[in-house]
This record gives C-alpha cells, structure tokens and sequence, in this order.
C-alpha cells in the first residue's frame, strides 16, 4: 500500500470543501435570484438611495434644537459670542441654519418624488 504524503490529503481535502462550498454558494444565488425575480425586490445601492441618506442625514441634524440639546452641549448660539465667525463650530451652526429652509422644500420634493415612483 503506497502512502501519500499528508500535505497532498490536505490538498485533496481543501479541494472537496471547496467544491461543495462552491456549490451551495451557486444554490444561495440561484435561490436569491429567483426570489428577486418573483417579488420584484431589488436591493440595490443607487444614486437615488445616496441621496436618499443624504437627505435622511441633514434631517437629523437639522431637527437638533438650539436652546434644548445644542446649548447642553456647548454648540449653542448666544447673543454675546465672542468667538470669530471663522470657527467651525460657528461654521457649524451658521449651516444648520441655513439648511433648515432648504431642507422643507427638499423633503416635500422627496416626498413628492416617492409617493408617484415608489
């Protein structure tokens, strides 16, 4: 009886994990993708969907209100601030306010936007 060396079963045995790994990975899409196909479903990472978060992200700093959490935390506006309009806190809260208004309109356009496409 002729011996292999044990480097070779090893070999051998990766090569049949992988095999059958690789097999269940093609059943896993095959699967995936026949779902999709039937439900309609596509999960996919677009332009839309980025801007989508983008929109989601201003939101949440926009609703961040002044006197109740922003000054808590340091980052309030007061009427005697001595600090140049070029920190980036001041910076910081000068865009918060300017988005505020901007960010109305942007969110009835998604809104719009999502009621007629889906």
């Amino acid at each position: 009886m002729v011996s292999r060396p044990k480097l070779a079963h090893n070999q051998d045995y990766r090569h049949q994990k992988f095999k059958v790994l690789n097999k269940h990975v093609i059943w896993l899409s095959k699967v995936i993708s026949r779902h999709i196909y039937v439900t309609g479903v596509y999960m996919a990472l677009g332009l839309f969907s980025l801007l989508e978060s983008l929109v989601l992200m201003l939101n949440a700093i926009c609703i961040l209100h002044e006197k109740r959490f922003l000054s808590k935390i340091g980052c309030g506006r007061t009427d005697n601030e001595y600090s140049p309009p070029t920190t980036v806190k001041y910076q910081f809260l000068t865009f918060i306010h300017s988005i505020r208004t901007v960010m109305r309109g942007v969110n009835i356009a998604m809104i719009v936007f999502k009621l007629v496409f889906g």
